[in-house]
């Protein structure tokens, strides 16, 4: 199995689960340090050095691979509206190279897709990459279908609570060096769920025929709710360029082909066909989606407030 970006928050979990299961795992990333870091923790995995915008890495790579996850990706939606470049050329073009890669190597039995709700009707540029990642993956898996049957699939899902990057990170150090906490609006609502819950959620992605696009219905929180728990007095900073005050894991044009099972997941094919058994709802958003209470949230963020 090889994972691109593995020495990410999500590799971070899903490389021991895949072990833990007795997989064989090759990592391919462009963290150096990082590398060395996870190769004291996990030395049978195989580390390859590289970028995923490179063709002949990214075929290095997948060879003799069955199962490939693309993770690698940038991923800041401010600094997409300003690096946009940047951002196709990592979230496109590496994805073009793995997909090339994988289509082009026989072994390859599966591959997943990590995208995120910012890819439903994307408005900033990080999302408008993570849209056409999916749209890639769903071309991909018809024209090698055709051939012999590989599969590909994505799997959608929103924020994951302490990943790199993640807005409680960012007030604990700001509780740290004893500066004040910053909102940008506290209207807000985003989905929120843990880097266990994505692996679960790639396990789903990995069962599912292909073709599909994978989510589960997740809850959401307020982010002044969220905010709350580290201090009551937020400085509110307003809503930033590329921000929606509601994200969306399924629009109202992706509905009618969604299907969703009694324990919330959800699943879109784009390509047909259209599902007999559909959601009861015309749309899934943050802003209707099952509030996270305030035990739970607190439950869910008590490591990075201690």
């Amino acid at each position: 199995m090889l994972v691109t970006g593995g020495t990410g928050t999500l590799g971070g979990e899903l490389v021991p689960a895949l072990l833990i299961r007795g997989a064989s795992v090759t990592v391919l990333s462009r963290d150096e340090n990082k590398q060395g870091e996870l190769a004291k923790a996990w030395p049978c995995v195989r580390w390859i050095l590289g970028d995923v915008r490179d063709a002949t890495v990214c075929r290095d790579a997948v060879r003799c691979q069955d199962l490939v996850i693309h993770a690698a990706s940038l991923k800041y939606v401010d600094r997409s509206e300003v690096e946009t470049g940047v951002y196709a050329s990592v979230n496109i073009g590496g994805t073009a190279a793995i997909l090339d890669a994988c289509l082009s190597e026989r072994s390859v039995r599966r591959v997943v897709g990590i995208s995120t709700d910012k890819a439903c009707d994307p408005i900033n540029a990080y999302g408008m990459t993570k849209a056409l990642l999916e749209k890639m993956f769903m071309e991909a898996h018809h024209r090698r279908r055709s051939a012999d049957g590989a599969e590909f699939t994505v799997c959608r899902y929103g924020n994951v609570i302490g990943s790199r990057g993640s807005v409680v990170l960012r007030w604990q150090e700001a509780l740290r060096k004893g500066l004040p906490i910053k909102v940008t609006d506290p209207d807000m609502t985003r989905f929120f769920f843990t880097v266990q819950d994505a692996v679960s959620l790639i396990d789903e992605t990995i069962a599912q025929p292909g073709g599909a696009i994978v989510s589960f219905a997740m809850p959401s929180a307020r982010l002044g709710d969220l905010a709350s728990l580290w201090s009551p007095d937020y400085e509110v900073l307003g809503p930033r360029p590329g921000e929606k005050t509601h994200e969306g894991l399924i629009s109202e044009r992706e509905m009618p082909f969604t299907s969703a099972t009694e324990d919330g997941v959800l699943v879109m094919r784009p390509m047909g066909p259209i599902p007999q058994r559909r959601p009861k709802w015309t749309r899934y958003d943050s802003d209707m989606a099952r509030r996270i209470t305030g035990a739970e949230l607190a439950e869910l963020t008590k490591e990075w407030r201690s």
